[in-house]
């Protein structure tokens, strides 16, 4: 295992943030955290954030990383989002998928709404 894989496990549990998968994926070991994977390569580090990751979150992740002496270079890639299959899409198709993806959820929530209100007031009601 990467000693600098096992700095950053050991500096992420520190500061409570969960891991949820760790993998090798060519010559890189992978994490995948909340929020984030990060692939380690020798003394270099690259992050890629969810899509729904606010800055401030992905700022405070970055320098928990620079406070690893081990990791001289952090480099931060496209953002993510797995899709209703499971699959991985990264960059702009992550943000447009991103964004149809809240603007059906918006349109079907209105619907709902539109329906309890007419329903509520079209509905015949009986005195107990």
């Amino acid at each position: 295992m990467n000693d600098s894989k096992e700095k950053i496990k050991n500096k992420l549990e520190e500061y409570g943030i969960e891991i949820f998968k760790e993998f090798k994926h060519d010559d890189e070991d992978v994490i995948m955290a909340e929020d984030m994977t990060i692939s380690c390569r020798k003394d270099e580090v690259f992050v890629n954030f969810h899509v729904t990751t606010k800055p401030s979150k992905s700022a405070r992740i970055i320098l928990i990383l620079k406070e690893i002496q081990d990791c001289k270079k952090v480099y931060i890639g496209d953002d993510f989002v797995f899709d209703k299959n499971g699959n991985f899409m990264d960059g702009e198709e992550a943000h447009k998928y991103y964004v149809n993806t809240m603007k059906q959820n918006t349109i079907s929530e209105y619907m709902q709404q539109q329906a309890q209100i007419y329903y509520m007031n079209k509905m015949k009601t009986y005195n107990c």
